[in-house]
């Protein structure tokens, strides 16, 4: 079946927006997704996310570095920020992070599951926290990861994760 004109401009045209949808969305999950971490996070006595608001685009707020060539969180890098709280699972939602850095804080609760979803992760980092828990995270991200540090006060369960690295 062929396309007159007309149709066939249509069509790139639903085709170019749908692509644009998908990759707005994308970068806008990323952004809530960062502030759903912000919202667990019950202190912040250095005020490492002051910057964590609609004043700035998320890709100059502290701690977040985003890809070049789109508007995807490719690092979350809040080591030694003095937090409190819990780690969001909706970190798992940024499908573009490759590199946590959440070490030295005062985290505690379950470390979530959502991690898993993170295949482009090369790099958890977060020893000198309090984690405990009961879940086992697995991760897609065995095939990239190439650091991983923890330390957990209580985690009977076992990272599926370590026999991939």
């Amino acid at each position: 079946m062929l396309l007159s004109k007309p149709e066939a401009v249509l069509v790139v045209a639903l085709v170019i927006h749908m692509i644009g949808a998908v990759y707005g969305s994308s970068a806008a999950s990323d952004q809530l997704a960062l502030l759903e971490i912000k919202s667990k996070i019950t202190l912040d006595p250095q005020g490492a996310l002051t910057s964590w608001n609609d004043s700035l685009p998320f890709c100059q707020w502290r701690g977040v570095t985003c890809g070049r060539r789109h508007q995807r969180v490719t690092m979350l890098d809040l080591r030694d920020s003095g937090l409190v709280g819990s780690l969001s699972p909706y970190i798992g939602n940024m499908s573009f992070l490759g590199y946590i850095f959440l070490y030295n804080n005062t985290l505690h609760g379950s470390i979530p599951p959502e991690i898993s979803r993170l295949y482009r992760l090369q790099v958890l980092s977060l020893s000198k926290n309090s984690f405990t828990g009961k879940s086992q995270p697995t991760c897609q991200a065995g095939q990239n990861l190439r650091s991983l540090a923890y330390d957990l006060i209580s985690y009977p369960g076992k990272f599926q994760i370590l026999s991939r690295l």
